[in-house]
């Protein structure tokens, strides 16, 4: 016997026919879940005794993720700390590529420094020879200050007057001609006598008193300034030593416009 039935029903766990069972029953059952109720639709082969309808429990929740195992956590700690080492070794590769870097400049720097002051003194040296070249021009066409030359060597011994001026005879009459032609006279207060002396040459002045004797010529006035010229030139280099005390920095030279 073959009975058919189609059902719209709510199901409770309680709701159930009387006890029983049907060992040749065949139950198919389909459900839909809907908003507040279900369809249920049962094929019976014969007339049911009693039925007994069971709501299917809740489905199982997946089990959480496991963790690490402890050999995982090894084979991780052990690759940081291989990552850690490769940095250290990376940092310390750089460090000493800085280090010889630095040197390098430091020596470049030392090298470009040395060669500077050697073409500083060098100029000073051609500056002074020029200058000697251009005095001793003019002494020979009688246009050197032999005059200020004399007022220097008055101006020592003013104490000490009288003073006698011993000069190359032809140097005696160039003074004679510049102090005929300045409209201030010099020496004019100080007792001074002109002695030619052809043993002197041209550009050299000896002057006496009772107890000082002084001379001087036009290449010690250039000694002098050569002298003045080279102390110049070691201060500048002392003060760029000391503005650039670690000698690491790469510069552009202006110092070459303020000390050449």
């Amino acid at each position: 016997m073959t009975t058919s039935i189609s059902q719209r029903t709510d199901i409770s766990p309680d709701a159930a026919a009387a006890s029983g069972e049907f060992s040749a029953a065949r139950i198919g059952a389909e459900a839909e879940a809907q908003a507040a109720y279900s369809f249920v639709r049962v094929t019976l082969q014969q007339s049911p005794s009693g039925v007994r309808i069971v709501r299917s429990g809740p489905k199982p929740k997946p089990a959480p993720p496991k963790g690490p195992t402890p050999e995982e956590q090894q084979a991780a700690a052990r690759a940081v700390e291989e990552q850690n080492e490769r940095l250290t070794q990376q940092l310390n590769y750089l460090q000493e590529l800085l280090n010889s870097v630095g040197g390098a400049v430091e020596d470049l720097q030392q090298q470009h420094r040395a060669s500077l002051t050697e073409m500083q003194q060098a100029a000073v040296e051609l500056s002074v020879v020029a200058a000697s070249w251009i005095v001793g021009a003019a002494i020979d066409a009688d246009m050197f200050a032999v005059d200020d030359l004399v007022a220097q060597m008055v101006a020592q011994l003013h104490r000490e007057q009288p003073i006698r001026i011993f000069l190359n005879p032809d140097d005696v009459t160039l003074l004679e001609h510049l102090r005929n032609s300045s409209d201030v006279p010099q020496f004019a207060a100080a007792e001074v006598e002109f002695v030619p002396e052809p043993a002197l040459a041209r550009g050299i002045c000896r002057a006496e008193s009772s107890r000082t004797t002084l001379m001087t010529d036009m290449d010690d006035r250039l000694a002098e300034i050569r002298r003045i010229w080279m102390e110049n030139l070691n201060d500048t280099q002392a003060e760029r030593r000391t503005d650039d005390p670690s000698g690491r920095r790469f510069r552009r030279f202006p110092d070459r416009r303020h000390t050449a």
